[in-house]
């Protein structure tokens, strides 16, 4: 499995920090994984199926992994 930054989750999700951090107060995006004491990580496959469902329910035609 692999985890990616804030930075990169951002980058990938189209989003800003205050709001990615905004949804996971929601419960609209994964929340974090605490790796060590300070850092925390998104496992990338949350991450890729959280963009694939807002792609399909936006209408595009994606193939949601199992």
């Amino acid at each position: 499995m692999k985890f990616i930054n804030q930075s990169e989750v951002c980058s990938k999700c189209g989003l800003g920090k205050s709001t990615m951090y905004k949804l996971i107060s929601e419960g609209k995006f994964p929340p974090p994984i605490k790796v060590t004491g300070t850092a925390s990580r998104w496992p990338q496959a949350a991450i890729t199926q959280w963009t694939t469902e807002r792609m399909a329910e936006a209408g595009y035609a994606v193939e949601v992994q199992p």
